[in-house]
């Protein structure tokens, strides 16, 4: 009995340094797998022209070096390898299954397809519902970063009332939301766990009243099924990841793609900057009305006027125009 313990606790100790190895084995696939697609992305941004460059957009390129790669980096080193485990480790036990017994390889079978399809089902529903929740989380993260953005003229334009409405109205949508979102999360995520546990009540009750079995053959039964139903959940899941992260696998395919700058084109050079008739305001208060102006290259502007005449909201408003 000693001897088994001792046994059993070095076989969990090596088992669980193969798993440390395992894991620092796909940092390292990953790793390389990263780099040399940054590496293409910053010879295709080098080639690029920056005509095409400025299309894009330097915020999506930010985010196609940075998010997009990480994400094609998880499903290489990560999702597919998972992917590729978990249908080996279903396919081995349904195997000693079948050697088992036919039909319980058959019903093992039908519950694993039965657990993915409940997994592709809730799995769409918890994700509607979350995505949702983010949207109203941004929309009130961006209601206080525009009253951070806008404190001075907040303060000069006595504007605290109107944010502290729209601060209200945006923590309500967002609770609102919340709500509703909550109620789809546990439903449709309690009812995977308990198809899982009717699985294991059916299966124990054909073993017993149809078969013959000791209990621990019950035990070892129980275990396959837990396995198997475990496996076809993680295949789905790892299956929805590797599809979710698809237009990260694009949007890099089409910048390494980009034509290169064989013609030497440049952007012409701006010498003259205007706009006519621009507003701006903040609920009813009005911060810029209808101005009109035009800049020459190496012009020297003095921009003067009270405190909230709209000084500062008018050099945003010509950032963003810009830009």
């Amino acid at each position: 009995m000693t001897i088994g313990l001792c046994f059993y606790a070095f076989f969990l100790l090596g088992l669980n340094l193969l798993n440390v190895l395992w894991y620092q084995s796909l940092d390292r696939l990953g790793g390389s797998v990263l780099s040399e697609l940054r590496s293409d992305l910053f010879r295709a941004l080098h080639r690029a022209p920056y005509s095409e460059i400025l299309f894009l957009g330097k915020e999506k390129i930010k985010n196609i070096l940075y998010f997009d790669t990480l994400n094609i980096f998880s499903s290489m080193s990560v999702q597919l390898i998972c992917l590729v485990t978990n249908v080996l480790i279903l396919s081995v036990f349904l195997v000693y299954a079948f050697f088992e017994s036919s039909w319980l390889c058959l019903i093992l079978l039908l519950i694993a397809l039965v657990g993915f399809l409940i997994s592709i089902l809730t799995r769409k529903r918890i994700a509607k519902a979350s995505r949702q929740v983010n949207i109203k989380m941004k929309e009130d993260n961006q209601t206080s970063n525009e009253y951070v953005d806008s404190l001075e003229t907040s303060r000069q334009n006595h504007l605290l009332g109107y944010f502290l409405k729209k601060q209200e109205a945006s923590i309500h949508a967002f609770i609102n939301t919340s709500l509703k979102a909550d109620c789809t999360l546990v439903f449709f995520k309690n009812i995977a766990g308990h198809f899982h546990q009717w699985a294991y009540v059916f299966v124990a009750a054909i073993l017993m009243f149809l078969t013959e079995k000791n209990g621990a053959e019950m035990l070892m039964y129980l275990f396959v099924l837990d396995l198997v139903f475990n496996a076809s959940q993680m295949i789905e899941g790892t299956i929805y990841q590797i599809v979710r992260f698809t237009p990260s696998f694009v949007n890099v395919r089409e910048l390494i793609e980009k034509k290169s700058n064989s013609l030497g084109v440049k952007i012409s050079e701006v010498r003259t900057i205007s706009f006519e008739g621009v507003s701006a305001q903040y609920g009813d208060k009005k911060a810029v009305c209808k101005a009109t102006c035009m800049f020459e290259k190496g012009d020297i502007v003095l921009l003067e006027g009270g405190n909230g005449s709209g000084k500062t909201t008018f050099l945003n408003v010509k950032s963003t125009l810009c830009s």
